[in-house]
């Protein structure tokens, strides 16, 4: 499927909703092009254990602490936006959308707080286009990238989401935006490393 597109060249957004409903497989889509979740650009299949325990242990702690009209999404909700790249579509790990008209059934725009569980397959794409499309969305206060082979947190925060903490295991992560504190331990529950 992933060969396929590629040799196809550019969707329309209509083509990219058309093939997303007809394959049933989750895809990125960036200027006009769509990249399937499930293979594509990581080469793997799924996600690995440790990253659906710290994607677990992140959602249990954020929809604990949250209060409406703020909510915690996870790998199905699509996050779109429009910026430099065109019509943009990610499925974020995690996201926490607070804005009560933001209700679309099958998708946000504006959230608050987004997280990136990475490997070293996916790092790169984290680090470099997903931040470049998050410093354009104002209403995202807080990006986290969680590496799932060490422990560490990349808190990324302020106008532009310009400052970084790293926080390492023996620390806590204060998620100001959205009242959540949780130690990297935690994050970690469970997690083989």
């Amino acid at each position: 499927m992933g060969q396929e597109l590629r040799i196809r060249g550019r969707l329309t957004f209509d083509e990219y909703e058309a093939l997303e409903r007809r394959t049933g497989v989750r895809h990125e889509f960036v200027d006009g092009f769509a990249y399937p979740m499930d293979e594509g650009a990581t080469g793997m299949v799924g996600a690995s254990v440790n990253h659906q325990r710290i994607v677990r242990n992140l959602h249990t702690a954020l929809d604990l602490s949250l209060r409406l009209p703020c909510e915690v999404f996870s790998q199905a909700t699509q996050l779109r936006t429009q910026s430099d790249l065109g019509q943009v579509v990610y499925y974020p790990d995690l996201m926490v959308c607070c804005e009560p008209d933001d209700n679309d059934p099958n998708f946000r725009t504006r959230p608050k707080v987004v997280i990136e569980v990475t490997s070293p397959t996916t790092e790169t794409h984290d680090r470099r286009e997903k931040m470049w499309v998050f410093r354009k969305l104002s209403s995202i206060k807080a990006y986290l990238i969680v590496l799932q082979d060490e422990y560490r947190v990349d808190h990324y925060s302020g106008d532009d989401l310009a400052k970084l903490e790293q926080l390492g295991r023996d620390a806590t992560l204060q998620l100001s935006p959205v009242g959540l504190a949780i130690s990297i331990a935690d994050i970690y529950r469970g997690v083989d490393l």
